[in-house]
C-alpha cells in the first residue's frame, strides 16, 4: 500500500535532490538508509491518515493479524523467523505481549470481573476464618487497589520467570534466555488473544467468572504446550507434562513475586503513615485471635 502510495512521487523526483528531511542522508530507495525515514513529499491528508490505520490494523500479510494467524496455524516458522532474523513480517514479541495483556487487563477491569473475583474470593477467606466482610480496613481495600493499578506491570514482568522456567525444562534446542523471552511473549500473548473467545461468557452470568478464569488456565496450558511442541519437538505427552510444570511454577513465582511487593508496600505505608501501621497491628492482631 505504501509503495503504490508514493511511487509516483518517487519517480518523479531525481534520487540527487532527494534528502532525508530527519537526518540530511540522500535517500536510495523510498526509506532513508541512515535512519529508516520514510520518503514523503506531498502533504498529509485524512484520507491517508485512514489507509494508514487501516492497512496496520487490517494488513493480513504483515503485523499483528499475520502473526495472530501464523501463530495459530504455523508457530514454530514464526519463532524460528524471529529469531533467525526475519523480523519484518511480524509484530514484535515484546509489543504483542504487552498490547494484549493491556487489552485484556482493561477488559478484565473495565467489565468489573477483577472486582467480582476478589469479592468473591474475600468472601470465602472471610467465611473461613470467621471474619465479618464489614471489617475490611482500608489497608486492605488500598491493596487491592494498588493491585488493579499495576497487574500489567506484574504479568509484563513475570515473563522473564517464564522464560527461566522453559530454558529449564526445554533445554534441547540450546536456545539463550533472550530467545526464550521472544518465545514466551508470543506464546503468552497468543493464549490471550485465544481467551477472549470465552470471556464474553461473563456478561452472560457473573457466577461463572472463576470458571472462566479456570478455562483461561487451561486454554493457556494447551496452546503454550502446542506452541513449545511445535518448537522443541518431543514426545507429545512429555511436551504436555512439562507445560504444566512451567506454568504452575510460573504462577507460584508470580504469587511470590505479587505476595513480596505487597509486604514491601505494607512496610513503606506503615513507616510513612502511622495510622496504615495501627491498622496492620489491628488486622494481624485480629487473624492471630481468630487462628
Amino acid at each position: 500500500m505504501y509503495f503504490r502510495q508514493y511511487q509516483f512521487f518517487y519517480m518523479q523526483t531525481d534520487s540527487s535532490t532527494r534528502s532525508c528531511k530527519n537526518c540530511g542522508h540522500s535517500y536510495s530507495g523510498l526509506y532513508c538508509s541512515s535512519c529508516g525515514q520514510k520518503y514523503i513529499n506531498k502533504r498529509i491528508t485524512l484520507k491517508d491518515s485512514i489507509h494508514s490505520v487501516v492497512d496496520v490494523i487490517f494488513n493480513w500479510e504483515r503485523g499483528m493479524w499475520y502473526t495472530i494467524r501464523m501463530l495459530i496455524t504455523k508457530p514454530s516458522r514464526v519463532i524460528q523467523d524471529y529469531l533467525n532474523g526475519i523480523t519484518r513480517p511480524y509484530i514484535h514479541p515484546f509489543r504483542f505481549l504487552f498490547l494484549w495483556v493491556t487489552i485484556q487487563v482493561f477488559f478484565v477491569v473495565s467489565s468489573g470481573m477483577l472486582d467480582y473475583s476478589q469479592s468473591e474470593i474475600a468472601q470465602g477467606m472471610n467465611e473461613g476464618m470467621g471474619v465479618d466482610q464489614s471489617q475490611q480496613n482500608e489497608f486492605g481495600i488500598l491493596i487491592q487497589q494498588k493491585l488493579k493499578q499495576y497487574i500489567t506491570l506484574f504479568l509484563v514482568m513475570s515473563i522473564p520467570l517464564l522464560a527461566f522456567t522453559t530454558k529449564l525444562f526445554f533445554r534441547k534446542k540450546k536456545y539463550n534466555f533472550a530467545e526464550h523471552l521472544v518465545l514466551n511473549s508470543y506464546a503468552y500473548g497468543q493464549s490471550l488473544v485465544l481467551s477472549f473467545l470465552i470471556l464474553p461468557l461473563y456478561f452472560i452470568n457473573h457466577g461463572w467468572s472463576f470458571w472462566i478464569q479456570i478455562a483461561n488456565f487451561f486454554i493457556s496450558i494447551a496452546y503454550m504446550a502446542y506452541l513449545y511442541k511445535s518448537v522443541f519437538e518431543g514426545n507429545a505427552i512429555i511436551v504436555f507434562l512439562k507445560t504444566i510444570i512451567v506454568m504452575v511454577l510460573w504462577i507460584l513465582g508470580v504469587v511470590l513475586v505479587m505476595a513480596l511487593a505487597m509486604v514491601a508496600f505494607m512496610f513503606f505505608m506503615a513507616i510513612s503513615n502511622p495510622e496504615t501501621l495501627r491498622q496492620i497491628k489491628e488486622s494481624s492482631e485480629t487473624a492471630l485471635l481468630i487462628l
